[in-house]
């Protein structure tokens, strides 16, 4: 895996394009574990996109047991307003816990 290519993609998680923003934690999560990735990942969990909590999410379901430490802000994120947020936000913790 290229750090360099994870790294911009942490980075792209802070760009104002919500679309960008978007494809960089679906792209993370396609990746498999990377240094720093759980937690860019985490902290996308509390982006206002609601697109992006969902797709952050997501990505940390895609990472399985390697996202173990993500589990509490994703519980956090099962509260969420967004039902697409809660729906993602139990699907990683399934996913990330062998059961989904």
């Amino acid at each position: 895996m290229d750090a360099e290519a994870v790294e911009r993609l942490i980075q792209q998680l802070k760009e104002a394009d919500t679309s960008i923003r978007q494809e960089a934690a679906t792209a993370l999560g396609g990746l498999g574990p990377a240094a720093g990735a759980v937690s860019a990942l985490v902290k996308a969990l509390h982006d206002r996109s609601c697109g992006v909590r969902r797709r952050a999410a997501e990505a940390l379901g895609k990472l399985g047991p390697a996202a173990e430490q993500a589990i509490p802000a994703l519980s956090e994120t099962t509260r969420d307003p967004i039902h697409t947020v809660r729906n993602a936000s139990w699907a990683a913790i399934k996913q990330i816990r062998g059961r989904g």
